[in-house]
């Protein structure tokens, strides 16, 4: 998966309860096509889509620039690890998410994906003509 924003500030969903978010926008490849011969590329089904992490605590982003001082923010994977839940609290799970230079570490009660528009089958690992970032939660 692609992620072309890294993530959203925190928002209020009213205003006497706070809820921290963590939002990407990002190209979601839902599976990867073996080549055909004589073609030996590999396409994808992927489609634009938001995915929300819900309720979260203890974020940590790790990054290193790579030159000429850039950001890589392509995720490599997600990774759901312990859960834990706080007393009178409903349960939270640590979430990694392996970066192309780096990691995002962070508690969350759980998530949400949006899949934004129709899935289209491409040789690129990135949705053709997709349009400007957006953190849309309405679906196709």
């Amino acid at each position: 998966m692609r992620s072309r924003v890294n993530h959203s500030p925190i928002s209020c969903s009213d205003s006497t309860t706070l809820t921290t978010e963590l939002v990407f926008d990002l190209d979601y490849i839902f599976e990867w096509i073996n080549p055909v011969p004589p073609d030996n590329c590999f396409s994808f089904w992927i489609a634009p889509s938001t995915l929300v992490f819900k309720n979260i605590t203890d974020l940590a982003i790790q990054m290193d620039p790579k030159p000429p001082n850039t950001f890589d923010f392509e995720m490599l994977d997600i990774y759901r690890l312990e859960a834990f839940q706080p007393e009178n609290r409903e349960p939270y799970w640590k979430w990694h998410i392996e970066l192309g230079n780096g990691n995002i570490n962070f508690t969350a009660t759980g998530y949400e994906q949006i899949i934004k528009m129709i899935p289209a089958l491409t040789k690129h690992q990135a949705y053709p003509d997709r349009g400007e970032t957006n953190f849309s939660r309405t679906t196709f």
